[in-house]
Formats: C-alpha cells, structure tokens, sequence
C-alpha cells in the first residue's frame, strides 16, 4: 500500500434547478415586472402624448404656411376615413385641405396633407366650431386648445396645445394638483379639465 495515495472522491453537481429555486426565480420576476408596469405605462402616454403634440403643431404650422402661399383659407379638421370632415374625430386622424368658400367638406382634389390617427389616448378640440380655418394673412377665425387624454384619463397625464388668433401654438400652464385649469366663466374658481 504504500507508494500509493488516496484520491479524493469528486462529487459531481447534479443537473437542473429545484422546484423551490425555479418558484423563487418566477416570484422575483413577478415582483420586478410589478414595478416596471407602471412605469412603462408612463413611458408609453408620454411617448404618444409628446408625438402627437408635435404632429399636430407641425400640421398647423404646415396649414398656415400653405395659406400664405397660395393665398387662400386652408382648414384642418378631424377626419376618420382621411377624405372627410367629421365632427370631433381627431383621434382618428386629421386633414388638411385648401378651402376658398370654408365650406364644411373638401372635394378631394383640395386635401394637401393627411395625418394619422393615434393607438391609446384621445385628441379633443374645444372651441368655437369644429374645424381650424386659416386665413391667407396666417390668422385663425376660431382660436382654441386641442387636448391629448390619455387612455388612463388620469388628470395630471393631461397636456395640450394652445392656439391663438395669430395662429401661433403653445403649451397650456399646468397645476401640480389640477392638471390643466379651465376657468368658469361664472366663478372665478377654476375647475380641471377632465378626458370624458
């Protein structure tokens, strides 16, 4: 025996994971997958909300100076099927279209531009009348504010766009608490604007 030495025995790893360990590792991605919900919800409405805020100020950037141009009314109105004018459906796209007579419909010859809808919230004019009709001198005849809503109607994820009589657009103050304040015309108190 001697000359000889004992060698250690190996112990080998048996393969794959326990019942216990891989319900470990389901539950640990649960938890962090219930954290990062939230958030990619945030990111995705503000992904969308901030897009389609920038389209909307291009369009209209793009219709006034169409208007100064060519010399003539151009209009920018809601339109579903990207051929007509329909009442209070900017979500699902908007035209533009040249409009000498500012009638209420464009012959589809007169639509220079059209631009898409978008997936998860919603795109609401308030104002007087439902289209944005541009004058050759670059002035609007019905100023007004477009509203992005979310899909999550939240108030505080709220934002608009803002254009007055020169046609000129902007972001509306925001309150931290009331989101977009709307002022009463018969209280001085301001109410929020809320996505219905």
């Amino acid at each position: 025996m001697h000359g000889h030495k004992m060698k250690p025995s190996i112990q080998r790893c048996s393969e794959g994971y326990s019942i216990l360990e891989l319900y470990t590792v389901i539950v640990i991605a649960l938890i962090l997958i219930s954290f990062a919900t939230p958030t990619f919800e945030q990111f995705l409405i503000r992904e969308e909300r901030e897009a389609t805020l920038e389209r909307l100020k291009t369009a209209i950037e793009y219709a006034k100076q169409e208007a100064f141009i060519r010399q003539e009314n151009i209009t920018l109105c809601g339109s579903a099927d990207h051929h007509h004018c329909q009442a209070q459906q900017w979500t699902a796209g908007f035209i533009i279209f040249v409009n000498p007579t500012l009638s209420d419909q464009p012959h589809l010859q007169q639509i220079l531009r059209v631009f898409p809808g978008i997936r998860h919230g919603q795109l609401i004019f308030k104002q007087f009348g439902q289209h944005l009709n541009i004058q050759p001198n670059g002035m609007t005849f019905n100023t007004g504010t477009f509203f992005y809503c979310p899909a999550n109607k939240e108030r505080l994820d709220i934002d608009g766009l803002v254009i007055n009589k020169g046609c000129r657009t902007y972001k509306p103050t925001k309150h931290p608490i009331l989101g977009i304040p709307l002022k009463n015309p018969e209280t001085p108190m301001a109410t929020s604007f809320t996505c219905r």
